[in-house]
Order: structure tokens, then C-alpha cells, then sequence
């Protein structure tokens, strides 16, 4: 560093310094001769005090104790990073595999379910050579990947549609109009309806003190297929009250079809009887003109995927069809799914698709 000293003068009287251009000293108030200058812009530098060299020895030992410090770092960082690189067979500690889970998300979970596991597969050697890193990979990027999953999906819905399903579709409809023409033909209420109309039956007792309340009720008969389509039927008239039933033919039904015309409950009396209590008709078969008799249970001679189908038009469904009815061999779209997803994985990693299957879910 330096410091500038602007040129001064010394009083010959008093001895103070006096800048340059004063002719009168400032101390004594006296005139002085002043005598010689003191200084005129040097430029006073400092220098700093020399310091003693480091020994080359010293400098030695500097360099080796860094080196190690470095290398005991080095070698800890490439532990650490290395145990993602370790066979499933040797544990790994918890801390590490939560610090690990932040760098790449979802290596817990299988941490720990191999962590839970280890019991079971640690006597297959078959897979030691399987490290959490190769393990991790192929779940994160194949086995739990829903894009990979859907692209296999995709491709093998193609495939299956024109190797499987389009060969049997007109089998299909086929089959479908020939059990909806026996469902259509075999239904006893597309011939025969009978709905029941309740009333009161209103009598005297012997004694003439007070009205009984009987209850009666009769039939309404509809057709759909015309009223000359049938000749007969048996149907099952039930009261729900103490079990009350009673079998009845065509006849019957039409001989009390009106007001006039009735059945009714003559052990009974109470006038709000049908406020409790109700009558159905179940109609368990007709007779056709030609002598064919059809029965309520026809329906179950329909198989049952071709009655769920009816019902709920999926593919599942339709797919039940073909395998009960047309094709027993057939290959469910699901299946050819499922082999050509498993197809696919086992050709990216057999080894860490096996351990999977086998042990992990």
C-alpha cells in the first residue's frame, strides 16, 4: 500500500510542519524563515512483513492427509451408490432405501415387499443374479407400466378380433334369433294375462243384526296372440292368507270374468280384508289350438349366456355364447390378452418376471 504527503516545511522558531505555500507559521503567529522541505508527493509504500516458507515436508503431509479424506469420501459415495446395484439376496438398510425412494419414486415399495419375502425365495439361487436396480427397472418401465400395458392391450385386441371373434359372429346372430323366436314363442304371457279385480261380497246374517263383509274378487283375461290362439291353461289363483291356493283351467277363469261372476271368501268376514292381504294368478302353462302345450319354465331351456346376453349385451357376454353354445375351444379377448401381455414381459426380463409371479404378488 502507499500514502501520498503533500510537500511541507519546518518553523526555524517553533519546529512545526507549515504547508509549502503559508509564508506565516500557523503555531507561533510569528514570520520564519522555515527550513528545508520535508517532502514534495513522494509516495511512501509499505511493505509487508516477509513470511517464513512452508516446509516442503510440511506440504507433504497436507496433500497426503487430503488425498485420504477425499478417498474415504469417495469410497463411502460408491457404497452407497452402489447397493441399488446389489443382488435382491443381500438386505439393504431402510434409511438407504427411503433416501433412494426420493431419487426415484416407487423403490420402497419394492424394497419392502422383497424385504418381506426374502424368506420365501432365498433358497432359489436361480435368482441371485437379480439386483434391485434390474428389479426396479423392469416393474417401473414394463410389469407396472399402464402405457406399455395398454399398447400390448391395443395390439392384441386387433389381433384377437380378426383371428377369433369375426369367424364366429354370424354363428352368433344366427343363434340369438333362433332362442329369441323360442323366447317369444315359449313366453305363456304372450298368449294368456290375467289380472284380479277385489271387491266385497255384502250378505246378511241369520239374524238379520248386521252385513257380512265376504271378500270376492274375479278375473280380467287379455290375449295378446287372439283369444282363439288357446284352448286351455292351468293357473295357480294364491291368497296371501293362510296359505290359500287353488288351481284353476281356462274355464274357470272365464266363468268369473266380471262383476256378476265371481269367486269369493266365504269363512271370512271383514270389510278392510283386502286393505292387508292381495290375490295374484300365476299362469303355469296354455294349451295351443293345435294341441302344443307351452309351460312358464320353457324359459329355462334357453342357456344361460344367451339369457344374460339378452339381457346385458356385452362383450363378455356374447363371448359366453361362443364358448357354451358354438365354440368350446374358442379363446376368451381377456385370455389373449393376458398371454400375449405375459408373452411380452417374459421376452424383456424372464428372470425378473418369474421372481414376480412367484413371490412378490
Amino acid at each position: 500500500m502507499h500514502i501520498i504527503i503533500k510537500p511541507q516545511k519546518r518553523c526555524n522558531k517553533c519546529g512545526h510542519l507549515v504547508p509549502t505555500d503559508r509564508n506565516q507559521c500557523p503555531y507561533c503567529k510569528e514570520e520564519s524563515d522555515f527550513i528545508s522541505q520535508v517532502s514534495s508527493n513522494k509516495k511512501i509504500t509499505t511493505n509487508p512483513q516477509p513470511t517464513k516458507p512452508i516446509s516442503k515436508k510440511t506440504i507433504k503431509i497436507g496433500l497426503i492427509a487430503i488425498g485420504v479424506v477425499a478417498l474415504i469420501v469417495t469410497t463411502f459415495l460408491i457404497i452407497e451408490a452402489n447397493k441399488i446395484n446389489k443382488s435382491i439376496f443381500d438386505p439393504i438398510d431402510s434409511e438407504y432405501a427411503v433416501n433412494k425412494n426420493k431419487e426415484i419414486p416407487g423403490f420402497w415399495q419394492i424394497y419392502s415387499s422383497v424385504n418381506s419375502k426374502r424368506n420365501r425365495f432365498v433358497d432359489s439361487t436361480q435368482y441371485k443374479e437379480i439386483t434391485y436396480k434390474r428389479l426396479y427397472e423392469f416393474i417401473q418401465n414394463f410389469y407396472n407400466n399402464s402405457d406399455f400395458y395398454n399398447e400390448i392391450k391395443q395390439t392384441a385386441i386387433i389381433e384377437h378380433e380378426e383371428k377369433y371373434r369375426k369367424p364366429e359372429a354370424i354363428h352368433i346372430q344366427n343363434l340369438l334369433d333362433e332362442w329369441d323366436e323360442y323366447a317369444r314363442t315359449h313366453n305363456v304371457n304372450n298368449y294368456l294375462q290375467v289380472s284380479v279385480i277385489t271387491d266385497y261380497l255384502i250378505q246378511n246374517d241369520y239374524y238379520d243384526y248386521e252385513s257380512c263383509y265376504r271378500p270376492k274378487f274375479y278375473f280380467r283375461l287379455t290375449y295378446p296372440a287372439g283369444s282363439n290362439a288357446i284352448i286351455d291353461c292351468n293357473a295357480t289363483v294364491t291368497i296371501d292368507y293362510e296359505n290359500t291356493t287353488n288351481r284353476v283351467d281356462l274355464k274357470t277363469l272365464k266363468e268369473n270374468d266380471n262383476s256378476k261372476n265371481y269367486l269369493y271368501l266365504n269363512w271370512i268376514d271383514d270389510s278392510s280384508f283386502w286393505d292387508y292381504h292381495s290375490v295374484t294368478v300365476t299362469i303355469n302353462s296354455v294349451t295351443l289350438k293345435d294341441g302344443t302345450k307351452i309351460y312358464a319354465t320353457d324359459a329355462s331351456n334357453i342357456p344361460y349366456s344367451v339369457r344374460n346376453y339378452q339381457y346385458d349385451k356385452s362383450l363378455e357376454n356374447e363371448e359366453q355364447i361362443i364358448k357354451e353354445c358354438i365354440n368350446k375351444d374358442y379363446i376368451m379377448q381377456s385370455d389373449y390378452i393376458h398371454d400375449k401381455l405375459n408373452k411380452e414381459l417374459m421376452e424383456k426380463d424372464s428372470l425378473c418376471y418369474k421372481f414376480i409371479r412367484n413371490f412378490m404378488y
